[in-house]
């Protein structure tokens, strides 16, 4: 039977952390906090979004905004707009938006063979 912890450790040293376990986390605290509580910086949210894509399959704008940690600002709105924009096109490109406006979720996008 496998051993099922409430708490998982991150590194092996004495200044290990221990956080909630997956399921227990987002059970608890919802998708977000989960894959939040790695560390978030401006620099690492593109990869934020990555993983939490990998567990979701698809993010819409008010989800991104929680799991970066902006808020329910309009600056706040504004910036994960501009975001998800440029994750949307160019070369660095990896969302794939669908819906209209107030529905729209975004999706891995799927590279061509």
């Amino acid at each position: 039977m496998p051993r099922t912890g409430i708490l998982e450790r991150r590194g092996h040293t004495k200044a290990a952390s221990f956080h909630l376990a997956k399921g227990i986390a987002k059970d608890l605290l919802g998708k977000a906090a989960y894959t939040k509580s790695r560390g978030l910086n401006p620099i690492r949210y593109a990869e934020m979004v990555k993983t939490y894509l990998q567990d979701h399959g698809s993010i819409s704008p008010q989800e991104c905004r929680e799991l970066l940690g902006l808020g329910e600002s309009q600056s706040a709105k504004v910036e994960v707009s501009r975001y998800l924009k440029k994750w949307s096109n160019g070369p660095e490109a990896f969302l794939a938006p669908d819906g209209h406006a107030q529905n729209r979720r975004y999706s891995p996008r799927k590279i061509p063979v």
